[in-house]
């Protein structure tokens, strides 16, 4: 990941304070020499707090990337089960 530029940021949207904090300490235990940031997302949204993140970041003058992973289904049909993250960013309002 340190590929990526100087500095990298890795952001984790959490609905549930308690997965929130397990996160931080498995990250910490891990410790990969990335920072963690750990954002709110209330009613399990992924879209906006990350869109609310990134938007804060982009007034410092960097440049921001977002890599967002998705899940290779094992077959077809579960495509259209995943991989929706995409159309969902595309409705997020600029």
């Amino acid at each position: 990941m340190l590929a990526l530029g100087d500095e990298v940021v890795a952001v984790s949207v959490q609905a549930e304070p308690e997965k929130a904090s397990a996160l931080r300490e498995t990250w910490e235990r891990w410790n990969p020499g990335v920072r963690l940031e750990v954002v709110d997302g209330p009613h399990r949204s992924l879209v906006e707090p990350m869109v609310a993140y990134v938007r804060g970041e982009t007034g410092t003058g960097r440049e921001v990337a977002v890599l967002i992973p998705e899940v290779e289904p094992r077959h077809r049909r579960y495509a259209l089960l995943q991989n929706q993250r995409g159309l969902l960013r595309a409705a997020v309002p600029r």
